[in-house]
């Protein structure tokens, strides 16, 4: 693969040395990700301090503060995944809790930008393990979850639901909004393409490549009554 380098000067007779853009992805985001740090910290603080005590529309403004800086902090990770990913660390994972977990985070985010969004889950509850890295499969929800989101416009469902078929554990999302404009489907995986207004286009780019880096596979679907359904599908522990 060409390593992409970017030249940047480093004296005052403007000499330059170059830098792949791999490293320098990852210094800014290092930098943006302190800062940003110390907002998410001050403001989790204020909103402890006056949640009680405090006007609506002050706590309100606070809600949007915490979530923008949230959403802020996922798109982060999306250039750092897409730039510079990690290799798999693989234990078993639960998906159930998984998506568990990311319905409650999501719930909080969705409820202060769209409150017409409901999440519904239909888990199997004796499902097997899978053997996969713990933070790639919960970027690859959270990106799922987010588009689904970002595809609603004002009131809609996300549905998540896992099963188990021969040998492989399935995980289905599925969203009531927009779906997949015509003539898209060739291009849905581009990084950089947004087929909604908001977060960057990287979601599906970098869900697809976490998925194999898991030997997962994903299928995206449009649905005719409107909406889309995406199944992922990775191998049971025990099989592997």
């Amino acid at each position: 693969m060409t390593q992409l380098t970017i030249s940047v000067p480093t004296t005052a007779d403007d000499s330059r040395e170059e830098i792949p853009l791999a490293e320098l992805v990852e210094q800014l985001t290092h930098k943006l990700r302190n800062q940003l740090s110390v907002i998410i910290t001050a403001a989790s603080q204020l909103d402890e301090n006056i949640r009680d005590k405090s006007d609506p529309d002050d706590l309100s403004l606070l809600t949007a503060v915490l979530t923008a800086a949230d959403r802020l902090e996922h798109i982060l990770q999306r250039f750092v995944q897409y730039g510079c990913p990690d290799p798999p660390r693989p234990i078993p994972i639960n998906i159930n809790d998984l998506c568990l977990a990311e319905v409650s985070r999501n719930q909080i985010i969705a409820s202060g930008a769209k409150g017409g969004v409901r999440f519904i889950t239909e888990l199997d509850h004796q499902l097997p393990p899978v053997f996969g890295d713990a933070n790639h499969l919960r970027l690859i929800l959270s990106d799922l979850i987010d588009n689904a989101v970002e595809s609603i416009d004002i009131k809609g469902t996300i549905s998540l639901k896992t099963s188990c078929q021969e040998n492989a554990v399935v995980l289905t999302v599925e969203d009531t909004g927009r779906g997949i404009p015509a003539g898209a489907e060739e291009t849905i995986f581009k990084p950089f393409l947004s087929l909604h207004s908001g977060l960057p286009g990287m979601g599906l780019a970098i869900a697809r490549r976490l998925t194999r880096d898991n030997q997962g596979t994903i299928d995206i679907v449009s649905r005719r009554q409107g909406g889309v359904m995406v199944k992922l599908k990775f191998p049971i522990m025990e099989k592997m």
